[in-house]
């Protein structure tokens, strides 16, 4: 792979590298896509999409090959810390990451990106018009390629981030860690989000892939007074001591080790950009923090990246590639941020969760609330504000 050039590297093929990729392709721009992994790889997630990432889907023609492949569910419970639940309506589909990443970066390379798996980011240098970019292969050979602009879509590693300058945060905000298990089919029609008292304002779950395997994982959301817990020991008494974790994983089969990943969220992962050096998708932080959705979010920047150079190109380059994308995430990303933030830190409150879902099971008005919030239609401050939950709590909506 020595001395190529192309106008666009994009590093790292998940769900927004690719995705940037994908739009880039399109628009007939000589664009090559690296990871540090083969293809296809896997990734700790949740697994599962709500309506943004369907949404998404549907924009780039890939919502019939992802319904195919994975599994699709119409109904999602949410678990107080009292163990009281609320059943919400709604459309999700559940597919392993292997899968789904897999999906994307074939589709980005089907319109015309190239790629090359196991190619570790190590730095650049820009001279002559053009940013030198500076690859490690699996034994160590560097490598050189030469393009125009640079997306970093890497996710929550902070050492390229690091040595671009664009690292604002070297702590992550969040970290999550998921099995898969083979159990009965008991709740295979739900996604279980469990607020347990002793993870607060992080949850766990339990999502339903289909044929009997589950997704089983805890989000933990970090600050300074939990720097020492163990994520393994809350999983482990999550799945021992939750009802309905214990109802579900009575008799299952683990199919995978328990494997866990660091996260940024609520906007607060690294710089946008510099000049034609771009950051996208997980880098940025772009996981919500009341719900740890990011899969749509992260395609979203995607799609902006991809959308801030071509109009880079067009205008002539007379202003830098990072402003436009700037100006673009302001636009259609970040102002919906602060919300998530907000309520975020209601949810470290385990009357807040037990009284939202003892209200939304008796007033109709609530629990539709509750479903445009997760349709991400409604801000969770509606609820989750000090003026929602009185309102909440006086079942005015």
């Amino acid at each position: 792979m020595t001395d190529v050039d192309v106008e666009v590297i994009v590093i790292g093929a998940g769900p927004a590298g690719s995705t940037a990729a994908l739009f880039l392709a399109r628009s007939g721009i000589d664009v090559l896509l690296v990871d540090r992994h083969q293809f296809p790889r896997s990734k700790v997630c949740g697994d599962a999409l709500i309506p943004d990432a369907i949404d998404m889907l549907k924009n780039i023609g890939l919502y019939d090959s992802v319904y195919k492949e994975g599994f699709s569910l119409s109904q999602f419970r949410i678990i107080a810390p009292n163990g009281d639940s609320i059943l919400l309506n709604g459309s999700f589909i559940t597919i392993k990451r292997i899968l789904f990443d897999n999906l994307l970066c074939n589709a980005a390379i089907s319109a015309g990106a190239k790629s090359a798996w196991n190619y570790s980011f190590e730095n650049c240098i820009y001279e002559n018009s053009k940013y030198k970019v500076e690859f490690h292969d699996n034994l160590n050979n560097k490598h050189y390629i030469t393009s125009k602009y640079l997306i970093v879509a890497t996710g929550a590693n902070p050492l390229p981030l690091k040595n671009l300058g664009l690292l604002k945060y070297l702590r992550p905000t969040a970290i999550g860690i998921r099995r898969y298990v083979k159990a009965a089919n008991t709740f295979e029609q739900e996604l279980i989000f469990s607020y347990e008292k002793f993870l607060l304002p992080g949850y766990a779950w339990i999502f339903p892939l289909g044929n009997g395997t589950y997704n089983v994982g805890c989000g933990l959301f970090l600050h300074r007074n939990n720097n020492r817990i163990n994520l393994h020991d809350l999983y482990n008494r999550f799945v021992t001591e939750s009802p309905i974790a214990r109802q579900v994983l009575s008799t299952a089969e683990e199919q995978s080790f328990l494997e866990g990943a660091p996260l940024w969220t609520g906007f607060m992962g690294s710089l946008v950009g510099n000049g034609s050096i771009l950051v996208a998708g997980e880098a940025l932080g772009l996981t919500y923090p009341t719900t740890g959705e990011g899969i749509g979010k992260c395609m979203k920047s995607g799609e902006l990246v991809a959308k801030a150079i071509i109009a880079h190109r067009d205008e002539g380059y007379c202003r830098p590639a990072s402003d436009l994308y700037q100006n673009l995430l302001d636009k259609e990303i970040k102002s919906k941020y602060l919300p998530y933030i907000i309520s975020q830190k209601w949810l470290k409150y385990p009357f807040v969760p037990n009284m939202v879902v003892k209200q939304a099971n008796k007033n109709e008005s609530i629990r539709k609330l509750l479903e445009g919030i997760l349709k991400e239609e409604v801000e969770p401050s509606r609820i989750l504000s000090l003026w929602g939950l009185i309102k909440v709590m006086l079942r005015i909506t």
